[in-house]
């Protein structure tokens, strides 16, 4: 034999073990017939269902108690950190009303300091902002909708009941002897970790009336009457420790 024929052979040979391999390998199509096709579905049995479909946390009827701490994000000029306390009732589900009050720390801010301390060698006098008010205290009244309610899990036997809230809030803030007016909305989500306590986090957009620094000369000394006010738009945002009664 030689080795022509011995290496025709072998390729033939090695040509079949493909073609038998992927007839082996290629994938049977099966059909089924229709009527032997099932025509319901079939709910899956789980050990406790109601942990699935009913609520893990009732708002209906009950007071919340809310301690606060926030920020005016866009108050340049003075401190804007801010601790609040909030109590809401709630007659459904979905549905509260509420009050909160805040208390500012007073004081300018750290920009404003820059200000003083780079105009203090000025022949023109230094740029005090704190002949100005800043925020000192403020309420709200507001109407809260709870819109989403749902679980996080957290662990193979731990679930958080999980909510995502809106609300409308109009009040009054205190700049000095004044007290000027803020309205606006927010939005929150708030998880809890058993069935009373609970974290927030809040995000609101005010508009509000303040009194205005630059509208008189802070060079020179200056009363409150000086200053007049305006209106701007604001942001702020809180974080809360929650106490479901």
């Amino acid at each position: 034999m030689t080795c022509v024929e011995s290496s025709s052979r072998c390729f033939s040979f090695l040509v079949m073990l493909v073609l038998l391999a992927t007839s082996v390998a290629r994938a049977e199509e099966m059909v089924f017939a229709e009527e032997e096709l099932p025509t319901e579905a079939v709910t899956p049995r789980l050990d406790t269902p109601k942990a699935v479909l009913s609520r893990k946390l009732s708002y209906e009827k009950r007071w919340q108690a809310d301690l606060q701490g926030g920020w005016l994000l866009d108050e340049p000029f003075y401190k804007n950190q801010y601790l609040a306390v909030q109590a809401t009732y709630s007659w459904s589900e979905a549905s509260g009303v509420g009050v909160k009050y805040m208390a500012f720390g007073g004081g300018i801010s750290d920009y404003s300091k820059q200000f003083y301390n780079s105009s203090s060698s000025s022949p023109n006098g230094a740029v005090d902002f704190e002949q100005a008010k800043g925020p000192s205290s403020g309420w709200l009244a507001f109407y809260e909708r709870r819109m989403m309610y749902g679980k996080v899990s957290v662990s193979k036997h731990k679930v958080m009941p999980a909510l995502l809230t809106w609300g409308v809030e109009a009040g009054m803030m205190k700049y000095g002897t004044k007290q000027l007016p803020l309205a606006g909305g927010s939005v929150g989500n708030r998880f809890f970790l058993g069935d009373h306590f609970g974290l927030a986090l809040g995000l609101h957009a005010y508009f509000r009336q303040l009194v205005d620094p630059l509208s008189a000369n802070l060079r020179t000394t200056q009363t409150e009457s000086d200053f007049s006010t305006t209106t701007k738009l604001s942001m702020a945002l809180d974080l809360s420790l929650i106490y479901l009664f």
